[in-house]
């Protein structure tokens, strides 16, 4: 009755709904199948600045009522009194700005276009599709609009006089700035090939100089990453091209091409055809090591044997040293264990080259003064370490080719977080999978049944991808790594029912940050009971 409706006047005002009193799992005799309602065991928040709430009341004698109550939000973060500022330019709200999960660039909260300086503040100039989303960029957004103020800057304009565009890559060594040259388009374009390890990382400059570098959203980026700068807040972020994954031989060659704008720089690469010869830079090998202090030392190039290089050391007074190998002085270049510390197991295979071998070395142990010979052999991605001994015995550890170059591990709350490997789907080239199952044990602070986890490049807590928000869901943030800042931010399933069955599903590649992990309920019957899915 009058309680009911005082309620809805409250949901309305606070724009959020109460959880019903004691309910936490529903009758499993009640059919709600295909009943568009949400049972509430917690506050749920509208969303929204304004709505209808209504309520029905059914009388013993057969009297039915029923209500609709309008209401503007006006408590709490979705509150929608007037602000004077709007009126007044000096109060005006800035633009607020979220992530865009796909350019991982700044986006309008409210409108999904691009956070620019020439952005009107507080106002709304798009209107996409209907149902269409706007939590992504409008330069990732692919459907049409309803109203559009005005079009998207476009790229494609000249340089300055004076202004040069460079590229400095791996593909030199980082050692050399070659000039990009204006192509008909309006874009800069250079012309590189893959290297001897499949891959090649760059950025960009203006006139060679550091204080106006081109780089990306994030590190080892892809093409349809957000572009910054120019300026000097690079912290070594680098555009990626890697041909490993989908055994893309060396010696292919890519044309990388850049669009220049006021507001938006566009970086594109794509393979083409042979052409003439691109001279190939002459690589070098180092060894790091405990002998060296961990410093690069030069390894001597086998003239006689391509793509193999050499070294040698004395065993200290410890007994033990343990050594890794860098491509070019590039710390991220280096070729390391799978597993740390490792010794005489053949098995564990190289990693590399990338930047995620901190803390991972061989190790060999030995009697002081004795001589250790090194052998490392690179041909076309593929790696193999040789240590020969002064007795003559000779382990060798090598690399593996394809998707099978990472192994990725998930760590979860019910198998006691005990490291678990995720298979590669045969039909999806590239996404892994693991099935786990909720327990039995109801969390009072969660109001379910809930499970954790996170995953690993091989199995290195240094090494994981984590959610932007900690006990995300399905979906729900950015995902992020690998890199060592995961501390305690791991995704949380949560289900109405106990040994709810579930599938977690790992995409390194997803263009959607969003979606490099996720997992859906493998028991339909699971979505009837509360749970949560994407």
């Amino acid at each position: 009755g009058v309680t009911g409706l005082i309620k809805c006047i409250m949901m309305g005002r606070s724009s959020a709904a109460p959880p019903n009193v004691h309910l936490r799992l529903l009758n499993p005799h009640l059919d709600v199948t295909g009943w568009p309602a949400v049972f509430e065991t917690e506050l749920c928040d509208f969303g929204q600045n304004s709505g209808l709430v209504g309520v029905s009341s059914f009388g013993v004698s057969g009297t039915n009522a029923h209500a609709e109550v309008w209401a503007r939000c006006k408590i709490g973060p979705n509150s929608a009194s007037r602000f004077s500022g709007f009126g007044d330019p000096e109060r005006r709200l800035d633009q607020l700005r979220v992530i865009c999960p796909v350019t991982l660039g700044p986006i309008d909260y409210l409108t999904g276009e691009p956070a620019t300086s020439t952005a009107r503040a507080g106002r709304a100039d798009v209107l996409r599709d209907e149902l269409a989303p706007y939590d992504v960029s409008s330069y990732a957004y692919d459907g049409a609009y309803r109203f559009r103020r005005s079009e998207l800057d476009d790229v494609g304009e000249e340089l300055e006089s004076g202004v040069t565009l460079y590229a400095c890559g791996t593909w030199t060594g980082l050692r050399k700035f070659d000039e990009m040259d204006l192509q008909d388009d309006g874009s800069y374009m250079i012309t590189v090939a893959l290297g001897e390890t499949r891959c090649e990382s760059f950025f960009l400059c203006l006139n060679k100089s550091p204080a106006l570098r081109l780089y990306p959203a994030v590190h080892n980026a892809g093409p349809q990453i957000w572009v910054h700068g120019p300026d000097d807040q690079a912290d070594s972020r680098r555009w990626l091209i890697d041909g490993r994954d989908t055994e893309v031989p060396a010696g292919t060659l890519y044309q990388i091409r850049v669009w220049w704008g006021a507001e938006r720089k566009k970086v594109h690469w794509e393979q083409v055809a042979p052409g003439p010869i691109v001279a190939r830079f002459q690589h070098k090998y180092f060894v790091l090591g405990t002998w060296t202090t961990w410093a690069p030392k030069d390894m001597l190039k086998d003239l006689d044997e391509e793509g193999v290089w050499e070294a040698s050391f004395i065993i200290g007074p410890s007994g033990r040293e343990e050594f890794q190998f860098v491509r070019d002085q590039d710390p991220q270049q280096l070729l390391y264990p799978a597993k740390a510390g490792t010794t005489s197991d053949a098995s564990v295979p190289v990693r590399g080259p990338d930047d995620l071998g901190t803390g991972k070395a061989w190790v060999v142990h030995g009697r002081t003064d004795e001589e250790v010979r090194l052998r490392l052999e690179v041909d076309d991605g593929e790696f193999a370490v040789s240590v020969t001994r002064s007795t003559g015995s000779t382990t060798t550890w090598r690399s593996l080719r394809g998707w099978s170059r990472r192994a990725y591990v998930l760590c979860g709350s019910w198998t006691e977080y005990a490291h678990q490997p995720l298979v590669m789907d045969r039909e999806r080239p590239g996404v892994f999978r693991l099935s786990g199952q909720v327990g039995s044990s109801f969390s009072q602070e969660y109001l379910g049944y809930v499970e954790f986890f996170k995953i690993m490049v091989d199995g290195d807590p240094k090494q994981a991808w984590y959610p932007e928000l900690a006990f995300a869901r399905s979906g729900e943030c950015i995902v992020h790594g690998p890199g060592a800042d995961s501390e305690d931010r791991h995704w949380m399933v949560r289900s109405g029912r106990p040994g709810t069955p579930f599938e977690v599903v790992f995409d390194p590649n997803a263009i959607d940050r969003r979606r490099v992990v996720t997992w859906t309920w493998e028991d339909p019957l699971a979505l009837t009971y509360g749970a949560e899915s994407t």
